[in-house]
Formats: C-alpha cells, structure tokens, sequence
C-alpha cells in the first residue's frame, strides 16, 4: 500500500513539474514573437548572398571598413 501511495506521490509531483516548464516555455515564446514583431525586417537575398534588402533599398554586405566620416 504505501509503495502505491509513494507511487501516486511522484506522478503528482512530476505532472506537476511538467506543467510548470510548460508554462515557462509558453511565456519565453510569447516575449520572443512580440519582439520578433517589435524588429525591423530584413531580406537576405537567396539568389546572391552578399545583398540585403531593407525597406525597398539593396544594400551590398563587402569586407571593407569604412570609416565614420564616410557612411
């Protein structure tokens, strides 16, 4: 009998975990859609790699450095 009621016991307590981490993965996915939304959008270009589009402009992604006074 008591092997049952221990039994019972830790099932109840494992529900229990279970429910609360899905409860906390639920909340962690809501704050990370309303920040996806909250983000600018961005377009990387399939067909060429080095290109990204951003509110209707093209922009090239290169290697080179430019300097503050330059953008």
């Amino acid at each position: 009998m008591n092997k049952k009621c221990l039994f019972a016991v830790v099932i109840v307590l494992v529900s229990l975990i279970c429910l609360s981490a899905c409860g906390a993965l639920r909340d962690t996915a809501d704050k990370n859609k309303a920040l996806n939304e909250s983000l600018q959008y961005y377009e990387l270009n399939a067909a060429n790699y080095d290109e990204i589009s951003y509110n209707g402009l093209t922009y090239t992604i290169t290697d080179e450095c430019l300097e503050m006074s330059e953008l």
